[in-house]
């Protein structure tokens, strides 16, 4: 059961360290067909503000990762 938790949590943790190293490029990451133009410029409160919820979440889901695996 704790392989089973731990595969599921990888591809969320990679993509949130993803958000947190590259947050320009995450905040565009599926809006980009809504836009004309190709210089899509998100402002700096939006790269701002994906940072610190990437953030927030992936201690988020490393705590519930830790305790998954401890409670079993």
């Amino acid at each position: 059961m704790k392989f089973i938790t731990i595969m599921l949590f990888i591809p969320v943790i990679v993509l949130l360290v993803y958000m947190v190293i590259y947050p320009r490029e995450s905040s565009l990451w599926g809006k980009k067909w809504q836009f004309k133009n190709d210089n899509l410029e998100p402002s700096d409160e939006v790269i701002k503000y994906n940072r610190f919820m990437a953030a927030i979440a992936l201690i988020v889901i490393i705590i519930l990762l830790i305790v998954a695996l401890v409670k079993e």
